[in-house]
């Protein structure tokens, strides 16, 4: 697979989903961000079980057999700095390589070779070549309907919601690589919300919509602390 994209939308795309993968060395999966092509969009999703973030980046050419693939990331921290700047557009060629199995009990492994650089730039321009297993995310399909279903379910009401400041803050990301607010609504009954930012970029934030005691106990104290604006009766003087 290769395919032409403008160097901005991949690279803003890659800032605002890499936010919603885990730093830990042990959970590999949760590290990666799905790479795949819908329809004419290259797109990009990531999620660590409380955020998810999609994004999308237009495509200008595409050729050969498309592939999906995941980029780690911290090969996605590498190509964000070695792209950045004035570069216009980008080439990436994605070729699927099977190992043979040393053994007769093992299974071949499946090796996505990643080769991302520079258009029009003298002398080649910069470039990189990375080597990643395959190991595409199950569960893209899963945030994917988690999304899909609450866009199109009647915007219910929002229960008074705890919110993690910590999740919430992942989407800043979006909001600075696309250089757009934050639009929130509603995604269930529950408490999760539906974060959009501009034309590319949608996620999805759990949250937990269960009682709290204690926070009802200090939203009945302020609601009987804090007054209400009393309209003033007309007394026709």
């Amino acid at each position: 697979m290769k395919i032409t994209i403008e160097s901005g939308q991949l690279l803003a795309a890659l800032a605002a989903t890499v936010a919603h993968t885990t730093s830990g060395k042990e959970d590999e999966y949760m590290r990666t961000v799905d790479v795949q092509i819908i329809d004419d969009h290259l797109m990009l999703t990531a999620s660590n079980g409380g955020t998810t973030g999609v994004a999308r980046a237009a495509l200008m050419d595409t050729t050969g057999e498309l592939s999906r693939f995941a980029l780690d990331r911290d090969d996605i921290a590498t190509i964000r700095g070695l792209f950045a700047g004035t570069i216009k557009d980008l080439e990436v060629t994605v070729n699927v390589m099977t190992t043979t199995p040393m053994s007769p009990d093992d299974k071949p492994e499946v090796i996505n070779q990643v080769q991302i650089r520079e258009l029009g730039a003298l002398f080649g321009g910069r470039e990189i070549r990375l080597s990643t297993p395959d190991q595409s995310r199950r569960d893209v399909e899963g945030v994917w309907h988690a999304i899909a279903a609450g866009l199109r379910k009647r915007a219910p009401a929002l229960p008074r919601t705890s919110l993690e400041p910590k999740d919430f803050a992942l989407f800043r990301a979006a909001a600075s690589a696309y250089k757009e607010p934050l639009s929130v609504e509603p995604a269930d009954g529950f408490g999760s919300l539906i974060v959009q930012c501009g034309r590319d970029f949608i996620g999805f934030c759990n949250a937990d919509a269960r009682d709290n005691p204690a926070l009802t106990s200090a939203r009945d104290s302020w609601r009987n602390t804090l007054p209400l604006k009393m309209r003033m009766a007309d007394t026709g003087s």
